[in-house]
């Protein structure tokens, strides 16, 4: 712009692309893991590492030992 008095036109002031493409505004982030089959599983382990304050292993066998005595 030379003057004052010029007008910019809406594509120069937003930046639109020349050839037409567009282009997203921003990029979103992705969102977090497609839950996997046995995601009852995962949850069950979690809950009993948060019920009983133990590592993950320990949860493994407090489930293991449980489903044997059950049947």
């Amino acid at each position: 712009m030379t003057n004052e008095d010029e007008m910019i036109s809406a594509a120069e002031f937003f930046g639109e692309l020349d050839n037409g493409e567009k282009r997203p505004s921003r990029m979103c982030r992705p969102r977090g893991k497609k839950p996997s089959n046995d995601l009852f599983s995962k949850i069950k382990v979690k809950m009993v590492m948060r019920v009983y304050g133990v590592s993950r292993t320990k949860a493994l066998k407090i489930i293991a030992e449980r489903e044997v005595n059950n049947g």
